[in-house]
């Protein structure tokens, strides 16, 4: 009887046993990590589920309540932690975090906080390993092409800010009184800009940043009239002229400017980048006068400064418009060599083509 209870009672032991190791193994095994899109991620056991929230009691102790809209995805494994290699079809390699997978595709993090994933075919990959290729990575000069992810829509459109533009306007007022007085015809106004240095890092997160600009700029105005103008006088005192017939006048202003632009920006399916800008330009004034069968050629030197504001929309990857207020102090001469404001407060409208991602970290 004694060694059929000490067996009895051995066998209970070894069942307890067995059933607290599984237990344990269950939880270690099966713990939940939840991800959320804000990039963190949580880990522990799922107490609770409804439709509104997830209720996790961490690694750590704490209960926590967590909005479903606000989750990203759930896992029941912790094998996303470690870095894997995949060696791509075109013989590069990347190392990611695999955080997902489907028949055709895995989803994968550069970095495992970071709430930016992207997805490869299995069709595009050749391996992948838990050790790096020796063939393809070395230990301190790595020989691993950087990793050229397929971007999301709003990656392309937030990291591509516009390098070249072209913009237009007719809405056009001058600065100087006296102008506005004299020509009563503005001519169309262009502009072609370049960013061909943007100034982007930790600071600005992607948003936003310092470009440097240049900018062409021509516009111009015109009038036609008669001797019996009242203008026609203003028109001998700045030409040095007497008119005693019908006359025409014209000036036409082109600048190359250089300066800087302030930029912020923010995603709403399209991509919003409001700005500020203040330039200094050079350029030329030329100015014309016909009257009794002749013509009065007269050039001038012109600078001062631009500014103005406006907001770029980034629609497509590569193409956006936008809208501009321009004005400025430009300085040039007539004949009488009187000088007088040739810039214009202005409102532009435009296209914006990027030429590349751009993007500096």
């Amino acid at each position: 009887m004694r060694i059929s209870n000490k067996m009895f009672w051995a066998k209970k032991i070894f069942i307890f046993l067995l059933a607290s190791l599984f237990i344990i193994s269950y939880h270690s095994v099966f713990a939940e990590s939840i991800f959320l899109k804000d990039g963190k991620i949580i880990e522990g056991t799922i107490t609770k589920e409804t439709d509104k929230a997830t209720e996790i009691k961490t690694t750590d102790g704490q209960k926590l309540s967590i909005a479903r809209k606000d989750i990203l995805r759930t896992l029941v494994n912790t094998s996303y932690k470690t870095k894997m290699y995949i060696m791509k079809d075109d013989k590069t390699v990347i190392a990611v975090y695999i955080v997902d997978e489907d028949n055709e595709s895995y989803t994968y993090r550069t970095e495992l906080q970071d709430p930016n994933e992207s997805k490869i075919k299995k069709d595009n990959v050749l391996f992948i390993s838990k050790i790096p290729p020796q063939e393809f990575i070395q230990e301190k000069d790595s020989s691993v092409k950087s990793n050229k992810k397929e971007y999301t829509r709003e990656e392309e459109i937030k990291f591509r800010a516009p390098l070249l533009r072209a913009g237009f306007t007719k809405f056009i007022h001058f600065d100087d009184n006296e102008l506005t007085e004299l020509y009563d015809q503005k001519s169309p106004a262009i502009i072609f800009d370049a960013f061909l240095y943007r100034l982007r890092g930790p600071l600005y997160s992607g948003e936003g940043g310092i470009d440097l600009m240049f900018r062409f700029r021509h516009h111009g105005a015109k009038v036609d009239s008669s001797a019996e103008d009242p203008r026609t006088q203003k028109f001998n005192e700045l030409f040095n002229a007497t008119i005693t017939s019908e006359y025409a006048s014209d000036f036409f202003l082109n600048t190359f400017s250089l300066g800087a632009r302030a930029a912020w920006g923010f995603y709403n399916f399209v991509h919003i980048q409001p700005y500020v800008f203040l330039l200094y330009s050079v350029g030329k004034v030329k100015t014309l006068l016909s009257y009794n069968s002749r013509n009065n050629e007269y050039d001038s030197n012109a600078h001062g400064i631009d500014y103005g504001l406006g907001v770029d929309i980034g629609i497509f990857p590569y193409f956006g418009i936008f809208a501009e207020y321009n004005g400025g102090w430009v300085k040039g001469k007539f004949p009488n060599e009187k000088e007088y404001n040739f810039a214009a407060n202005s409102i532009y409208f435009g296209a914006s083509f990027r030429t590349s991602y751009g993007y500096l970290k």
